[in-house]
């Protein structure tokens, strides 16, 4: 969840200064009320900071798989949040191959799950239940799901990502959401949320 985040850039009062903010802050307020149990990897927000197509982890408590430098995370490509996906993905580098990270609303991850296995499949039906009973509480439910990629599946999804991002087209948008379409599928469900969405101090007025 934490890797799957994009960037906001505001320039402050001042020209020559640029003020930097994740949107993950929100994410970290969320986290506060969020009593909710995700895949086994946990990452404390503080210890993050994007440097060009980098993600930093300053703490080793990430290791999803065997990696040579746990501290450094390479990201290959975004997929960003649109309305119409509900959805957002992100896809990095990994001594297995491109690891493709996705989170949306579950009315938009659960239709692009594989077949879970027999075993997977109490997991999966458990986390079910567990967006279900977050939905009748009236809390803002997310899914989280991963996929493993084949290098060849990458390398040619890419290509085609590449040159639909060249285009000068006004579909471009539209485009590129149907490219991520083709790759946001197949997908693991890691776990789910149950966020309260609580009104913001810039909208009580």
């Amino acid at each position: 969840m934490v890797l799957n985040n994009s960037v906001v850039v505001n320039k402050t009062p001042h020209h020559d200064e640029i003020e930097t903010r994740l949107s993950k802050r929100q994410l970290i307020e969320d986290s506060r009320r969020r009593r909710a149990k995700t895949c086994q990897s946990r990452i404390p927000y503080d210890s993050i900071r994007k440097r060009h197509e980098t993600l930093m982890l300053e703490k080793e408590e990430f290791c999803p798989y065997e990696a040579e430098s746990p501290d450094e995370i390479p990201v290959l490509q975004f997929l960003p949040f649109h309305s119409e996906r509900k959805r957002m993905s992100v896809v990095i580098d990994t001594p297995a191959g491109p690891l493709l990270y996705c989170k949306g609303a579950d009315s938009a991850i659960l239709p692009r799950l594989r077949q879970p296995t027999e075993a997977e499949s109490v997991h999966s039906s458990t986390l079910k239940e567990r967006l279900d009973d977050y939905s009748c509480k009236g809390l803002r439910t997310l899914a989280f799901a991963m996929r493993l990629l084949k290098q060849e599946e990458w390398d040619e999804f890419m290509d085609s990502y590449r040159f639909v991002m060249s285009l000068s087209s006004n579909d471009r948008d539209e485009l590129l959401s149907q490219k991520a379409d083709e790759i946001e599928k197949d997908l693991e469900l890691l776990g789910v949320t149950g966020i309260e969405d609580r009104l913001q101090a810039s909208q009580t007025h």
